[in-house]
C-alpha cells in the first residue's frame, strides 16, 4: 500500500514507510556543493527532509558566467555587499535603505538576490541595459500587518490587504523553526502588480567617501545617489535612466 492510498483510506492499519535511495533518487550535485547547516547526515551522505529537499550551497565562482549576477552586488576585493534592509534611523516602520555592509557581517546568514536578471524581476529593479541587483537577508524585512492563521482568512489577506501584495511569508518561531507559505500554495497568482515592497520608501546609504570602487560598478552608481530617498525600490530605475541620458556611467 502506498502512503497516498493509506491516507485516502482513512489511515487504516500501520502507516507505510518510504525509504529513499540516496544514490539514485536525487540529482547529482554541482562541484563544491555543501549541505546547509543542520542537514542530517548518514556518514558522509546528507539526508532529505520530509519534503524530499536537501538544501545546500555552491560557492560563488568569479570565473563562472552562471554566477555573474550574484557577483554584481558584492565587491570581493573590498569585502562588501549591497544590502536592502530596514533603515536603521527611520521615521516610519516602512522605511528601507540600500547600504554597503562588510561581508563578514553576513557570516551564517542566508540571503535572497533580487534584481533585473533574477526571476523575471517582479520588483522592476533596473533595466536590461543597466541591470541592478541587491541582497536581502532572509527574515530581515518584516510584514507590517499580522496575517491570520486560517486558510480562508489568510487567502483573503493576500487578496485584499495591501501588505499581502507579496510573494509569500515566513513565520519565524521562538524555538527556531520556520514555516513558509507562497501565494501558489493558496492558489493565488505570482508575479503580481502593485507589490507592497515597491510602496516602501528606500534611502541610498552608500557613502562614496568610505569606499574605493571602479567607476562603472554598482557601488559607484549607488554612491552617486547617496542620501537620496525614493518612494520605492523600482523608482531607483528612473534615476538610473536619467544618469544614463546625461552621459553618466551605469553599473556593470
Amino acid at each position: 500500500m502506498t502512503h497516498r492510498t493509506w491516507l485516502i483510506e482513512g489511515k487504516t492499519g500501520e502507516e507505510p514507510q518510504f525509504s529513499w535511495n540516496l544514490e539514485k533518487d536525487f540529482k547529482e550535485v554541482p562541484p563544491y556543493w555543501e549541505p546547509a547547516k543542520g542537514v542530517p547526515m548518514d556518514g558522509d551522505m546528507p539526508l532529505p527532509d520530509d519534503n524530499a529537499h536537501i538544501p545546500g550551497w555552491v560557492p560563488v565562482d568569479p570565473s563562472s558566467r552562471q554566477h555573474c549576477w550574484h557577483l554584481t552586488p558584492v565587491d570581493l576585493n573590498a569585502g562588501l555587499a549591497l544590502l536592502l534592509r530596514p533603515m536603521k534611523e527611520k521615521e516610519t516602520a516602512d522605511d528601507l535603505e540600500i547600504a554597503a555592509v562588510p561581508l563578514s557581517d553576513l557570516i551564517g546568514q542566508s540571503l535572497e538576490l533580487v534584481g533585473t536578471n533574477i526571476n523575471a524581476n517582479p520588483y522592476g529593479i533596473g533595466s536590461k541595459l543597466c541591470p541592478l541587483h541587491v541582497l536581502i537577508i532572509h527574515g530581515s524585512i518584516l510584514s507590517q500587518s499580522r496575517p491570520p492563521l486560517d486558510f480562508q482568512l489568510l487567502k483573503s489577506w493576500f487578496q485584499s490587504n495591501s501588505a499581502g501584495n507579496v510573494e509569500g511569508l515566513v513565520w519565524h518561531c521562538k524555538d527556531g523553526s520556520m514555516f513558509k507559505i507562497h501565494r501558489h500554495h493558496l492558489g493565488l497568482p505570482w508575479p503580481i502588480k502593485d507589490l507592497y515592497l515597491n510602496t516602501r520608501p528606500v534611502t541610498v546609504c552608500v557613502d562614496p567617501a568610505e569606499y574605493e570602487h571602479n567607476s562603472v560598478d554598482q557601488f559607484s552608481f549607488f554612491g552617486k545617489l547617496h542620501g537620496r530617498t525614493f518612494s520605492g525600490i523600482s523608482d531607483i530605475h528612473k534615476a538610473h535612466v536619467d544618469a544614463t541620458r546625461e552621459g553618466g556611467d551605469g553599473p556593470s
